[in-house]
């Protein structure tokens, strides 16, 4: 099936559920639940940066796109700030609570997202990598992305399929050699060690570091400009120091990521920090443990579901958003696909659960 008749069979699907009325009532179960859904972005970018970024597609939403969800969210639901999420509601819940977060800490969370939410009156929280802060292509998809870019252009993609190959204990096939994305899931199952040293013997091959170092659309945020955004009311919390995959690295390297990442954050920030993202959504019940007893409050996973006083603390889920999740065929924001991944998912997946 072409990835055409996928989107078109989606589409159909929401606006199926959209108009037999499956929609509105997901929506009420949300509400009637007195919880709140947890939304987890990473990147917001122009058009520009969208075609040069090395982001994944599935990181990445457009600035317009993003303004008009933030409308929407801003109309039709109540914007939580995140030290407010876990508690039940004042009052009756007439509108369905969203929390708006960021893994990651990219430079266009404070360009970008920050003014967007900030016009609306919308809270958010950013969950920073603390060794990663004012860094070019700090987080290795992207440089995979990037030299394999950069290969394809110099005509060295058989040099990086023959290195790749050497690594990864079973060869590329023809797809996953021309697909970026693919070659970032088959690296996540290596270790952080195996993982560095295919990067360093990949970054020459394409000249890397000079191809690089003039732009700064995959950078993530300046300490400053975190302190200047906590100012002004953002949250922040940890997401590791290097968004090391816990479930991927020894117990003593995880409990070191989890609990030095907060004291930096506190000593850059001077306030408590009190929440944690696992990288990759990835967790395990010694790494939720390891998690809960360094001292954070909530830890949150990325999985649907909808965030009740019943949620385990440490497992709090929250929806993924990104561009094609909530636009229509014609690329335009849609109410009914954001709902679709806002409330039909997450009821499913409870009541499922």
């Amino acid at each position: 099936m072409t990835s055409r008749i996928r989107a078109f069979l989606r589409h159909a699907w929401v606006y199926l559920l959209y108009y037999s009325g499956r929609l509105a009532w997901a929506k009420r179960q949300v509400v009637a639940s007195r919880g709140t859904i947890g939304l987890t972005f990473h990147r917001v970018l122009s058009e520009e940066e969208r075609r040069t970024s090395n982001s994944p597609a599935g990181m990445v939403i457009s600035v317009k796109t993003f303004a008009a969800l933030a409308d929407y969210i801003a109309r039709e639901c109540v914007g939580v700030d995140l030290k407010d999420a876990g508690a039940s509601p004042v009052g009756d819940q007439e509108k369905p609570r969203m929390a708006i977060t960021f893994d990651d800490g990219w430079l266009d969370n404070a360009v970008h997202a920050a003014p967007i939410l900030r016009q609306r009156k919308l809270p958010c929280a950013i969950f920073l990598c603390s060794e990663m802060m004012g860094k070019t292509l700090p987080f290795w998809p992207e440089r995979v992305t990037a030299i394999h870019r950069a290969a394809d252009g110099c005509g060295k993609l058989a040099k990086f399929k023959e290195i790749m190959n050497r690594r990864l204990e079973t060869p590329l096939t023809s797809l996953e050699s021309q697909s970026p994305a693919a070659l970032i899931e088959r690296i996540k199952r290596l270790s952080s060690g195996q993982r560095e040293q295919l990067l360093q013997e990949l970054d020459p091959i394409a000249g890397l570091p000079k191809a690089t170092s003039e732009s700064n659309c995959d950078a993530t945020m300046s300490w400053e400009q975190a302190r200047q955004l906590a100012a002004e009311g953002v949250r922040f919390g940890s997401h590791t120091l290097h968004h090391e995959i816990l479930t991927n690295v020894p117990e003593a390297d995880a409990r070191r990521e989890i609990l030095e990442s907060a004291h930096a954050i506190e000593a850059k920030l001077g306030q408590p920090c009190k929440w944690f993202a696992y990288p990759n959504g990835s967790w395990s019940p010694g790494v939720r443990d390891c998690v809960a007893y360094s001292g954070y409050e909530f830890a949150f996973a990325n999985k649907p579901g909808v965030w009740t006083k019943e949620t385990d603390h440490w497992a709090i889920p929250r929806c993924n958003i990104w561009e094609g999740a909530v636009v229509d065929a014609s690329g335009k924001f849609s109410a009914a696909h954001f709902e679709y991944i806002v409330y039909w998912r997450p009821v499913r997946s409870s009541r499922n659960g």
